[in-house]
């Protein structure tokens, strides 16, 4: 949360509105701005929905009543019928903003963090002072000599219109398992300030954790939320083979998608075998973004570096 949030005459309106002390407000924006980063990277909730959106701030009244409440205090904006966070480019983190970069998208207002530029209004001319300066200017003297081209009319070809520039398309959304995969990464990034030094025994790992959590990207997710919360020394440096490796400590107490929740092992060679197959079958997008993906967090080998 930015410095100045808290005392910012929005967050006392939002706290006076919904009958609550100011801490519950602050509360509730910082939930409402982690479930956007997490969910809704470009600041469109709308997909999410009302009763969703209280879950998530763990308000316990009508959902309705507050999102009336972000929408008049402003902290949320009505776009037609769209719901969009209010300056989502401001308060966003660095990780949302470098992860939008990276996928060639826009905020959902359009906007995009950049320096603006500067003000350039006091070097224009006003129309008013040329005008005057072109009624005291003295009428040239020499007339301009005329040339005759009828001679030369057959030569003379039409201009061709010029061609309307084609619509820039939209950009495609990144897969779910891109998503998860990079979600792990920007977390990494974000708790030890440095590159996720990405290996082929990781991709491996994410292959197995998304098996198990059968694409459930919210899941994959929130398992990855759990992972990094874990201050247990053990997991110092949490590598996604670690994660792999006790992903059963991490699952939580949600059930397998079209099951029970099961005791989690470390895979088999020949599970090993299936994953690898199965990563095959997936349409070969899905396969080029992962590979991708995997040379972008390669680490790069140095003259130092020894086998």
């Amino acid at each position: 949360m930015k410095r100045g949030t808290i005392e910012h005459v929005k967050m006392h309106r939002l706290a006076e509105r919904l009958s609550l002390p100011r801490y519950a407000a602050v509360g509730i924006m910082e939930s409402l701005w982690h479930m956007a980063a997490t969910k809704a990277p470009t600041g469109d909730i709308t997909a999410i929905g009302a009763e969703d959106i209280a879950f998530y701030v763990r308000w316990d009244r009508e959902p309705s009543e507050l999102i009336e409440a972000l929408v008049a205090c402003r902290w949320v904006d009505r776009d037609g019928d769209r719901l969009l966070i209010h300056d989502w480019q401001e308060h966003a983190e660095d990780s949302v903003k470098k992860w939008l970069s990276r996928h060639g998208m826009k905020f959902a207002d359009n906007s995009v963090h950049t320096t603006q530029c500067p003000d350039m209004s006091r070097h224009v001319v006003p129309a008013i002072a040329l005008a005057v300066a072109d009624a005291s200017a003295e009428p040239s003297q020499a007339a301009p000599e005329e040339t005759d081209l009828s001679a030369d009319a057959d030569a003379i070809k039409p201009k061709r219109a010029k061609r309307k520039p084609k619509p820039e398309a939209e950009p495609k959304p990144p897969a779910p398992y891109t998503r998860f995969t990079d979600y792990f990464c920007d977390e990494w990034q974000a708790k030890y300030a440095a590159k996720y030094p990405f290996k082929a025994k990781d991709g491996t790992a994410a292959a197995a954790i998304w098996k198990y959590v059968d694409a459930d990207l919210d899941w994959g997710l929130d398992i990855i939320d759990r992972f990094f919360a874990c201050e247990d020394k053990f997991y110092a440096g949490h590598q996604l083979t670690r994660l792999n490796g006790d992903l059963a400590k991490f699952v939580g107490e949600k059930p397998k998608p079209n099951g029970p929740t099961v005791d989690w092992r470390p895979p088999t060679d020949e599970e090993t075998a299936q994953i690898r197959a199965d990563f095959q079958a997936l349409p070969k997008e899905e396969q080029e973004a992962f590979k991708a993906m995997l040379k972008l967090h390669e680490p790069k080998r140095t003259g130092t570096d020894h086998a």
